[in-house]
């Protein structure tokens, strides 16, 4: 009983320090501790069963139950083994996804797997599996794709998928506006209802949850490519939020935030961004500390 006790305490963490330093001399820590290093090495293979383990678990905690004459009870044996299971189910949950996220102004490339290349835009973040890796990514932001050939590779945002096979494309997935443009080979953009491939120069164009007809714009490509960011024909509130993403400012438009703008800014230098901005469509700046206020010129 008193084993028991102590063993109740130990999975409750509530053992104190003169009842610790009796336990972690007792047969039954070593015990314990062992399965904790079954159950860690089982965890990290790429065939993890979870109820095969506990099958597993329950069997070894029975077969110490009998060798020691009823030490453990099967209530406890049930508990341990829950206990075990589910917290390195947690342990494992956690681990098994590997997230790369940028800050405002940052861009960094994440190399995967399978030797694809993924370039991921400030204020931005890919998501993919760490073990067992299927070429599936999910994405919040904007990332360029260069994709080696192979099986299927899909790209999942909150509205859409871009599925590929070997391609370079771009993808921005942002609050209220979602753009795919393919550079390079074909893909099949699928967004909500909708479906189209896009073949080399074409562009998948949604804003405002409207879908935005695009002609074969090939010979106005130019990714952002880490240097800039380009637009067509894009309502200037977008522009504007991509501008603050780089440069970590916050912009008050004292305009009409749907205008469109067609033009490009820089990410290295903030004066000459803005002008490109500003100039096409004749804004007057006004800087304080890290605010900017766009508006018309009389």
């Amino acid at each position: 009983m008193e084993k028991e006790y102590l063993i109740k305490k130990w999975l409750d963490n509530e053992l104190t320090s003169e009842e610790e330093i009796a336990f972690n001399a007792s047969e039954n820590f070593l015990f314990l501790k062992g399965l904790t290093k079954d159950l860690k090495e089982a965890k990290f293979k790429s065939n993890f069963n979870e109820e095969q383990e506990f099958s597993k678990l329950k069997d070894k905690l029975e077969l110490k139950k009998v060798t020691k004459n009823k030490i453990i009870s099967l209530s406890l044996i049930t508990k341990i083994a829950a206990i075990f299971v589910i917290g390195f189910s947690s342990l494992f949950y956690i681990t098994s996804k590997k997230e790369v996220s940028t800050l405002i102004g940052e861009t960094t490339v994440l190399n995967l797997p399978d030797n694809s290349k993924v370039t991921i835009n400030a204020s931005s973040s890919v998501q993919i599996k760490r073990f067992n890796w299927n070429r599936n990514i999910i994405l919040k932001g904007e990332a360029y794709f260069e994709v080696e050939k192979g099986k299927k590779f899909v790209v999942a945002t909150k509205d859409a998928s871009v599925k590929v096979l070997g391609t370079k494309f771009n993808v921005i997935a942002r609050d209220n506006y979602f753009e795919t443009i393919c550079y390079e080979g074909r893909v099949l953009v699928s967004y909500k209802n909708s479906k189209k491939v896009l073949y080399a120069g074409d562009k998948f164009l949604v804003i405002d949850n409207k879908i935005i007809e695009t002609s074969n714009t090939k010979k106005n490509l130019s990714k952002w490519n880490g240097n800039k960011s380009s637009f067509k024909n894009t309502p200037i509130k977008y522009v504007l939020k991509e501008f603050e993403r780089h440069y970590n400012v916050r912009i008050k438009a004292n305009f009409n935030v749907d205008e469109k703008f067609t033009g490009s800014f820089i990410y290295n230098n903030e004066n000459v961004a803005l002008k490109s901005i500003t100039m096409p469509l004749n804004l007057k700046i006004q800087k304080k500390n890290n605010s900017i206020t766009l508006s018309k010129n009389d």
